[in-house]
């Protein structure tokens, strides 16, 4: 119910991990690794262009955790392409996790052969710099600038695992068919293990800096050695295809390897409905419990000389479909209350007297506090946030084991099944005398001044 629920945006956004390909050719594969069989195109989701494309999926721990992710990629391979795309989809979803996939020249004086995989977590630029005169030419002097986030894990993850690599990478903004000039220039200058030549890495780690995103790295197959060398690529698809299948396997490995000691929970606290749900039971629905707790009678607005069974329960409503929009005037509430048999009633004593619905010894709240969220872009999402938050307070569980919570929420469904009339609820009225003592701080008035469910 609740997936059925999440927008498209919501979908990508509840997704931990964001796996970035260089190119859209790339997802198919490595999703294929990963088993990551949804798709979700880019023209449903605002503010994202209609030619991204994203395949959905998750990992299973042992832990009985669930991992969720997307695939996805770069509108067109190079640098400058790559930093748009990726921080155009990095400051909408908001992942918390980031890999980049895909493939790469070897360094061969390494040691790297051809679908070979490196992981990475350093790059640089072989095209920073600047030109200047020297002794009366123009040369170009780079600037080989290491941007480093350094995952700890990596190297003993990577190990002696054959055909897997931990080294740095060097970028540029076009295919280079010089790799191992490149390679011997920058070994002189930087003391690096460089191993592999792509166009993306380092605007990779950049972004992820600039978004304050954790990367998991760079993981890329090695497709070819940049050479130039045609003769050995005369299955040039075959070993760019395997070179892609083998980095997602690494990936696979490389998660599970990293995330199941981990705790990856989004923190929904700052959630617009986490921050609703505070004040609401608060100032409301804590004061109710109490009163519940002590055995306070309720009595019924239309028929004041009469007391009825005292509650045992107080039922908050979610809205049909999860939609806020279903409690945004009063007159909404009214009308549902009334088409379930809902009565009014006052409830409270000393400085807390509130006028709510009753029916079958429980309390009934429908919280139009939640049509403030229709303001927000995802109103059922924050429902959700709502619910689940609300699901986390006091009375919401069990005193002790073995025992009912006082409060529960119920997803509307539930509410019209638990709540339809039967041929025993006329017997739930019990007419008792009013005495003094239980109306002592009751205010015995057929007029609903407050709404129960705004009192926030």
């Amino acid at each position: 119910m609740a997936e059925e629920l999440e927008t498209p945006l919501r979908r990508l956004r509840s997704c931990p991990l964001a796996i970035v390909c260089g190119k859209p050719e790339e997802i198919p594969i490595i999703a294929k690794k990963l088993c990551a069989t949804t798709t979700i195109p880019g023209s449903s989701v605002p503010g994202i262009s209609k030619s991204h494309s994203f395949k959905l999926g998750q990992i299973e721990f042992y832990n009985g955790k669930t991992l969720k992710f997307y695939v996805t990629s770069s509108l067109k391979p190079g640098l400058m392409y790559f930093s748009i795309s990726a921080s155009s989809l990095f400051s909408i979803l908001q992942p918390r996790f980031a890999i980049h996939a895909g493939v790469c020249a070897g360094n061969t004086a390494k040691g790297v052969k051809l679908m070979d995989v490196i992981f990475g977590d350093a790059a640089m630029s072989f095209e920073d710099g600047k030109w200047a005169v020297v002794n009366g030419k123009i040369q170009f002097q780079p600037d080989y600038e290491t941007i480093q986030h350094i995952i700890t894990e990596l190297p003993g993850f990577v190990g002696s695992t054959p055909n897997r690599h931990h080294g740095a990478y060097v970028s540029g903004s076009a295919v280079r068919e010089d790799a191992s000039h490149i390679f011997e220039n920058i070994q002189a200058n930087v003391s690096r293990n460089v191993l592999a030549l792509d166009m993306e890495a380092c605007a990779f780690l950049k972004i992820c800096e600039h978004y304050d995103l954790q990367t998991l790295g760079i993981v890329k197959g090695v497709s070819d050695l940049g050479d130039g060398n045609k003769t050995t690529m005369q299955n040039r698809a075959q070993i760019y295809e395997k070179a892609l299948g083998n980095t997602g396997e690494a990936i696979l490995d490389w998660v599970k390897h990293m995330f199941e000691s981990m705790t990856w929970e989004p923190n929904e606290d700052d959630e617009p409905g986490a921050i609703l749900c505070g004040p609401y039971y608060n100032n409301f629905l804590r004061l109710l419990g109490d009163s519940i707790s002590r055995g306070d009678h309720v009595t019924s607005i239309d028929q004041p000389s009469q007391q009825l069974q005292s509650p045992v329960g107080l039922t908050v409503v979610m809205p049909p479909d999860g939609d806020p929009f279903h409690y945004e005037e009063q007159g909404h509430i009214e009308s549902i209350a009334r088409d379930h048999g809902l009565m009014q009633v006052l409830t409270g004593a000393s400085t807390f007297r509130r006028t709510v619905y009753y029916k079958k010894r429980h309390i009934v709240d429908f919280p139009r506090t939640l049509n403030t969220l229709m303001r927000t872009t995802e109103p059922s999402y924050q429902a959700l946030v709502f619910k689940r938050v609300l699901q986390k307070k006091g009375y919401f569980r069990p005193a002790a084991k073995g025992m009912r919570p006082i409060c529960e929420v119920l997803a509307w469904e539930d509410f019209v099944t638990k709540f339809e009339d039967t041929a025993q609820e006329s017997s739930l009225l019990a007419p008792l005398p009013v005495s003094a003592s239980s109306t002592t701080g009751l205010v015995m008035t057929p007029s609903v001044t407050e709404s129960a469910s705004e009192a926030t």
